[in-house]
């Protein structure tokens, strides 16, 4: 496949035949960065089928340049979408922590999030992650994310993480 079929198949990821949906995600993920681009535009779309094989190829990609969009998804109000959008986020590594931690020190107004989902998919995240070095950097973040009553420390908190991260990427 060229990646002048890209529109194409992304538009197949809207079929109502599943296994349209299910090839056209496999030949997007084997196209890999060229198609990453579209696949982040099809995440914005009103279609849940589209959002979500969308969510499943860029999880397949694994890159960092997905992670903000895949961020934005975490308050999908598919709940699928958003399971996907968490664990594409584990995959991304360094990359995907930094775009949830950049989200949570963003109030819901500047960062367009609703602030309790963002919550729940960050836990997942930072809880689930197979780096320890990333989970011990997360570790406060994910306490703070736990407390009742905390709210107003998860912007800190995150920003001190975030900080911590950049520091250790440089």
């Amino acid at each position: 496949m060229s990646e002048s079929s890209i529109p194409e198949l992304v538009a197949e990821l809207a079929a109502k035949s599943g296994v349209a949906r299910q090839h056209a995600r496999h030949q997007l993920e084997a196209m890999g960065s060229a198609a990453e681009d579209a696949l982040i535009e099809a995440l914005g779309e009103k279609q849940e089928h589209m959002r979500w094989e969308a969510a499943k190829a860029l999880s397949r990609i694994a890159s960092d340049r997905s992670a903000t969009a895949l961020v934005g998804c975490l308050d999908d109000h598919d709940t699928g979408i958003r399971w996907l959008a968490a664990e594409a986020l584990l995959r991304t590594g360094a990359g995907g922590v930094e775009a949830i931690l950049v989200a949570l020190t963003q109030g819901p107004k500047e960062s367009g999030l609703d602030t309790g989902a963002l919550c729940e998919g960050a836990h997942h995240v930072f809880h689930g992650h197979k780096d320890k070095a990333l989970r011990e950097l997360t570790a406060p973040v994910v306490e703070v994310l736990r407390a009742a009553g905390k709210a107003e420390a998860v912007p800190v908190t995150a920003a001190s993480a975030l900080n911590a991260l950049r520091s250790t990427r440089s």
